[in-house]
């Protein structure tokens, strides 16, 4: 799961994603947390970056949060 900034996942979160996380296969649930504002695409981003990464997503969810940058 992530933090939805502007509607994205956090550009500080996709090198770590991209690159360290592997799933050969393994089952993912992809969630993304928002506070005040429409989550957009980060739900649909965070499944294919985890689709790319060898998971298959069988669910999602996108849930709000309180909303605090730091």
């Amino acid at each position: 799961g992530t933090p939805v900034y502007a509607g994205r996942v956090p550009n500080l979160f996709l090198p770590y994603l991209k690159e360290k996380v592997r799933g050969s296969g393994a089952l993912a649930v992809p969630i993304v947390l928002f506070g005040n504002r429409n989550f957009d695409d980060a739900l649909a981003e965070l499944r294919d970056i985890l689709t790319d990464d060898g998971f298959r997503a069988v669910a999602a969810g996108a849930f709000a949060s309180e909303h605090s940058f730091s």
